[in-house]
């Protein structure tokens, strides 16, 4: 004869087992990420997350030709200090206003609209080029600067006016200028000492155009 059991000690624990499983889901839960043009990965701010999806990624590719441009300064430094050209080059930032002023009816900017952004590249630009001569008067750079350099100039620019362009819809959101500036911070860290100020030259319009 078989004797009487109880089953309920068992389903108690089976929920317990049940509820620590959920909790550690959620505990576990993947974060969202952001990818980047490396190949890599980081995690997508607040900041982002408060705005349309596509426009935090037309924000994300502005700060990215942002960089691309800011990234050419000591190649373009390079081949201005061999030739003996000062650091800032009036011939040079005329010729980079002219194109930024071309480029703009192409993209749906004003010409002023275009000029101004543009104006802040070549501003953030001459400021980093600056650090480079003072710490290359006592110590030169011996790195050769790539070929082509005038031609990824060029398409940098390009791809700069037309970020901005493609931007406008994204920088007229509420959160927008929040959401560039944290953009802007995880995606151009402060890896120098000029690398701030830099930063804060470059976006300054464009932060001007986002929204609050």
């Amino acid at each position: 004869m078989r004797l009487p059991t109880s089953r309920t000690p068992w389903l108690g624990w089976c929920a317990l087992g049940a509820a620590l499983v959920l909790a550690g889901c959620g505990a576990t839960a993947p974060k969202p990420t952001v990818s980047l043009p490396d190949g890599s990965s980081r995690a997508e701010t607040p900041a982002e997350r408060a705005i349309q999806p596509t426009s935090a990624e037309e924000l994300r590719e502005l700060v990215r030709s942002v960089k691309a441009l800011l990234n050419l300064s000591p190649d373009i430094a390079r081949s201005q200090f061999a030739r003996r050209i000062p650091a800032t080059d009036p011939a040079q930032d005329r010729r980079w206003l002219a194109m930024a002023g071309q480029l703009a009816s192409f993209n749906q900017l004003s010409p002023t609209t275009a000029r101004t952004v543009m104006q802040a590249q070549i501003d953030a630009s001459n400021f980093a080029k600056k650090g480079f001569y003072e710490q290359w008067a006592s110590s030169p750079s011996t790195l050769q600067t790539r070929p082509g350099l005038e031609a990824r100039v060029d398409n940098a620019i390009g791809t700069f006016i037309k970020a901005v362009g493609e931007a406008q819809v994204a920088m007229k959101q509420p959160g927008s200028r929040a959401a560039l500036e944290a953009i802007a911070l995880a995606e151009m860290p402060n890896r120098t000492a000029l690398s701030a100020q830099t930063r804060s030259i470059a976006l300054a319009p464009l932060l001007a155009l986002a929204q609050p």
